[in-house]
């Protein structure tokens, strides 16, 4: 699926590759000068401060609970209940 401002957050939880190169095409150059700012630095270190946020976010986004045709099986929520708890 094309990754656009309106959808990036839901790639990102689907784990789309894309939505990681849409948020660094979209983002990087501002977040690049917020770790700049902040690092002050050489410009190795700005990049991997860059990589490790890039790496974290899209490791720690949850998935949504009801992922419907995507599989059989809700993820767990951090309560560890199932999302048939929701209703």
């Amino acid at each position: 699926m094309r990754v656009t401002e309106e959808n990036v957050v839901q790639q990102l939880k689907l784990k789309n590759e894309e939505s990681i190169s849409y948020v660094l095409e979209t983002y990087g150059g501002l977040l690049h000068a917020i770790i700049r700012k902040y690092l002050q630095g050489n410009e190795l270190d700005v990049e991997e401060c860059l990589a490790d946020v890039l790496y974290k976010c899209n490791l720690e986004i949850q998935p949504p609970y009801n992922i419907g045709s995507l599989g059989d099986t809700a993820p767990t929520k951090p309560d560890g209940k199932g999302a048939e708890h929701n209703q």
